[in-house]
């Protein structure tokens, strides 16, 4: 069982919370302190290393809910809780991979913990409810999460002389040149040369070269945000570059934020640019439905096509832990 103290409820948390950085928890409600404090879950039925989730995807919530604990299925508040938290708890582990989806996927909880609490609902359309919810996102994140581990992945990079790397499409060819001077990245011709300083090592010539693809992305993405901002008719008022496991991009509409992978850098110009207006459009439409699929097919008719240019080139070489 997750979360589950008395009288306490979920955070709607918006502050981002950066790897590295120090949290101060006396910022966070005492609910969202305990839900970053608390271990794993613990089992609550006879299916070993299977979370409550799983356990509503594959026998419904009504089974689920009677291998709850006696002590929790017994009491309807108590099973609420429960889920929601486990469901919530889904939601945070996506928080910084996709913060877009983090806000979406936390209103709509939200609204539902609401109507619950209001006794809007009754309590058998309420498990309906969030139980059609916990299958439908919890399928959604392991669809996105077997896609992308499928997907065709460069080797590890071990930034030696004659190593390929990619800038905007094009293939280039390594060549460092060690020099008791300032690093620098530049291309020339079919080169990418890498000035660094004597001995530096490999995880120092990655960072370099991490900083200048960062910088490349910026500069490249700020005159494409001018553009689609006056096209589509929004500000996008901060931009983000940063590398980014599980996306390519992600917009937070309420800071109208956006987030580019640094990865983008690699890829064709025009890869960068179906992210740009990807993630702008969800400052019009939050979620992908109908109406912002229309608005992709009016202002980037080719889309897909640049879509499925994206999910063809190797991703970057990474350890993927899920």
């Amino acid at each position: 069982m997750e979360g589950g103290r008395s009288g306490q409820h979920p955070l709607q948390a918006r502050q981002i919370l950066v790897a590295g950085e120090t949290i101060d928890l006396k910022t966070y409600e005492a609910d969202m302190r305990h839900l970053i404090d608390t271990e794993e879950p613990r089992k609550i039925s006879p299916f070993d290393k299977m979370s409550l989730l799983e356990l509503i995807v594959k026998t419904g919530i009504a089974d689920a809910i009677n291998n709850m604990p006696k002590g929790i299925r017994a009491n309807r508040n108590a099973i609420a809780e429960t889920i929601e938290n486990n469901v919530r708890r889904v939601i945070i582990k996506e928080r910084l991979n996709d913060p877009d989806f983090y806000e979406r996927m936390s209103a709509l909880l939200n609204e539902i913990i609401a109507a619950r609490k209001a006794r809007a609902i009754e309590y058998e359309e309420y498990l309906k409810r969030i139980g059609v919810f916990a299958i439908s996102k919890l399928g959604w994140i392991k669809q996105q999460r077997r896609e992308i581990l499928a997907q065709e992945r460069e080797t590890d990079r071990e930034y030696l002389n004659r190593e390929s790397h990619y800038v905007w499409g094009k293939r280039y060819l390594l060549k460092v040149v060690e020099k008791d001077a300032a690093p620098t990245v530049n291309l020339r011709h079919s080169q990418i040369l890498l000035q660094i300083r004597l001995g530096a090592s490999a995880d120092k010539r990655e960072a370099i070269l991490e900083d200048w693809y960062r910088a490349q992305l910026k500069a490249a993405a700020q005159p494409l945000i001018a553009k689609w901002e006056e096209l589509l008719g929004v500000q996008v008022q901060r931009l983000f570059v940063q590398r980014m496991k599980t996306k390519w991009g992600s917009c937070s509409p309420g800071s109208q934020s956006i987030r580019l992978n640094t990865e983008l850098g690699k890829k064709p110009p025009e890869c960068l640019e179906y992210i740009i207006v990807h993630e702008m459009a969800h400052l019009l439409e939050p979620t992908h439905n109908g109406r912002f699929t229309a608005l992709l097919d009016h202002f980037l008719p080719h889309w897909r096509y640049h879509r499925e240019t994206l999910n063809r080139l190797p991703l970057r070489h990474e350890n993927w832990k899920y």
